[in-house]
């Protein structure tokens, strides 16, 4: 008897573990990112991006994405037939990487892209016919 006891305990201690919630993710109010403004931005790179598959259903016309260098905001993505084009100020001479965040306004959850670029003068990053699809994970 006491075993039959010890063992429905250990069973049920585990199955409470197994069952034990993930912290949910943070939601986040609307970014309403915006362009840095710096006078010394005259070149540009562009970027055409699409989400994956997994994620166009929460697609809506309120998301939002944009490229930075560090945590300054370097372009705003505008979306157009489900895909988001984003123009990329810098400088002609900066060595930087630019990262990518989305947010989406259905989820509230900000997503950063895995993949980094290279900020590069005139650089095409993905076209309207194939556009880049991030990786992208929850912030």
């Amino acid at each position: 008897m006491k075993k039959s006891l010890y063992v429905i305990l250990l069973i049920i201690s585990v199955v409470m573990v197994a069952c034990k919630q993930k912290n949910p993710a943070t939601k986040y109010e609307n970014p309403n990112w915006v362009l840095t403004e710096n006078n010394n931005y005259s070149v540009s790179m562009t970027a055409a991006v699409r989400l994956p598959d997994n994620m166009n259903l929460y697609l809506t016309e309120d998301d939002q994405m944009v490229a930075l260098v560090g945590n300054e905001v370097r372009g705003v993505g505008r979306l157009y037939q489900g895909i988001f084009y984003i123009h990329i100020m810098g400088t002609d001479d900066e060595k930087v990487n630019v990262s990518f965040q989305y947010w989406s306004a259905k989820t509230q959850y900000k997503y950063q892209a895995d993949e980094v670029f290279p900020f590069k003068q005139d650089a095409i990053l993905g076209t309207p016919d194939e556009p880049l699809v991030f990786t992208f994970k929850v912030l």
